[in-house]
């Protein structure tokens, strides 16, 4: 790899020689990424031609290809052993106990999420979740029902139930721009999960140019996300677990999320 950090002397065919400085190192986009300090898909952009390094990042990128111990550590740094402190006040110790305590809590009650939630679910509501969702391997479905058979709650109680068992950490929504308001109130109301609505004004101001990075519980308006190509791209370079149409609207359109494979597979 040469060693000029200058755009204008990289080379014709600098996304090649990182994806093979990466395979040489056996990193993944990820974990080259984190040692660069910038986001996976800035280096998933590097590797497939549609952007340069900076010259910070391509010196850095020289300095590990030539081994430089100072780029790519090779152990950690020691960790001192924590301090016991028994002066603390017992009150947060028990909140802390109980919070660990309650993280366990889906291993010895299956509808835990029920019993966290600011919901009184019907029978239908329990069946669907807890009988026909959950135990669906890939997890992929499409839930449709009348309207008001409370298709939200069942929704939300899918997601809270997830997110207490491990098994979802970042979760995308998309409804419909005059819904969008009331899954954001539903969602932290009922079930305590605060959801961010991401606007044009969120998207301009992603600092990696991408804000589904940037937010692991999001909401996306259906008319908005169906008309701009960009964000779609940008959607599936992070991944959904769940992406959600509000009563089957329009279907075809939030299709790409739906059935797009999920975030953090590895």
């Amino acid at each position: 790899m040469p060693t000029d950090a200058t755009p204008s002397s990289l080379p014709s065919g600098y996304s090649a020689r990182i994806k093979q400085f990466r395979a040489r190192l056996g990193l993944t986009q990820v974990e080259l990424a984190a040692r660069l300090g910038v986001s996976f898909a800035t280096v998933n952009r590097w590797e497939n031609g549609q952007t340069t390094p900076s010259p910070l990042s391509w010196q850095q990128l020289v300095r590990m290809d030539e081994g430089d111990a100072s780029v790519v550590p090779t152990e950690q740094m020691p960790v001192a052993p924590p301090v016991l402190d028994f002066t603390g006040s017992p009150q947060v110790v028990r909140a802390l106990a109980e919070g660990e305590r309650l993280s366990f809590g889906h291993m010895f009650n299956p509808a835990f999420a029920t019993e966290i939630s600011q919901i009184d679910p019907l029978p239908h509501q329990i069946t669907a979740v807890y009988q026909s969702m959950l135990p669906r391997q890939p997890l992929r479905f499409l839930l449709a029902d009348d309207p008001g058979a409370g298709k939200t709650i069942m929704a939300g109680l899918l997601i809270k139930e997830l997110m207490a068992r491990g098994d979802v950490q970042r979760c995308l929504i998309c409804a419909p721009g005059n819904l969008a308001d009331q899954w954001q109130d539903e969602m932290w109301y009922k079930f305590q999960m605060r959801f961010e609505i991401l606007t044009r004004e969120t998207y301009e101001a992603a600092v990696s140019g991408n804000a589904f990075l940037e937010k692991d519980r999001a909401i996306i308006r259906l008319d908005q996300v169906a008309r701009d190509e960009g964000l779609q791209e940008n959607a599936r370079l992070v991944g959904g677990h769940h992406a959600i149409p509000k009563t089957g609207l329009r279907y075809s359109t939030a299709h790409f999320v739906l059935n797009h494979r999920p975030w953090n597979q590895e």
